[in-house]
């Protein structure tokens, strides 16, 4: 019997069926085996999770110098001139500034979408910067807690504040964990 030859070892590789881009999430985790919530601020080794950390973002091949430059840049999406500004202030002091000079040009259903954006600006700092999403990713399941005083974005003065910035990293560690990332 004749040696098989190139052209018959191609077909029978090519009859293997191949699988790929499975996604097996995570079994949930019981309530009471939930593991303890980890606190962060800007300091120490989750620093990188706080919207002003030095991370740039690419955004419609733009760079903005941190997660703050752009979310606060999207308020005023019909205002370009006021949102490049933002774009290209120093700091996040200048930032808050030229963000607080315009309030009158805020888009008018930023109240409604802004929670949706903060998230897509997360993830996009997240994606473009694998040391932060790995280590966002191995917090596992805990409720991260971003520890400031803030009210708003943070546990507040007295451990009850909204901690929408901790809650906003759980839905993106979520979201990554969902497209398979590990």
């Amino acid at each position: 019997m004749p040696e098989p030859g190139p052209s018959s070892r191609r077909h029978h590789a090519s009859r293997v069926p191949t699988v790929t881009n499975i996604v097996i999430p995570p079994p949930p985790i019981p309530e009471g085996e939930r593991p303890p919530p980890i606190k962060f601020n800007h300091l120490g080794e989750h620093g990188g999770f706080v919207n002003h950390s030095s991370h740039r973002i690419i955004y419609k091949n733009k760079p903005y110098a941190t997660a703050l430059h752009l979310l606060e840049a999207m308020k005023f999406v019909d205002k370009p001139e006021i949102a490049e500004r933002i774009r290209l202030a120093l700091d996040a002091s200048e930032v808050y500034r030229l963000s607080s000079q315009f309030h009158e040009h805020i888009r008018p259903d930023w109240g409604r979408v802004f929670l949706k954006i903060l998230d897509d600006v997360l993830y996009l700092k997240f994606r473009q910067h694998p040391t932060i999403r790995h280590l966002l990713l191995n917090t596992g399941s805990a409720d991260l807690i971003y520890a400031d005083p803030n009210e708003y974005w943070g546990e507040g003065s007295n451990g009850e504040g909204e901690n929408h910035l901790g809650r906003a990293l759980c839905r993106v560690r979520e979201r990554l964990h969902r497209e398979g990332e590990r």
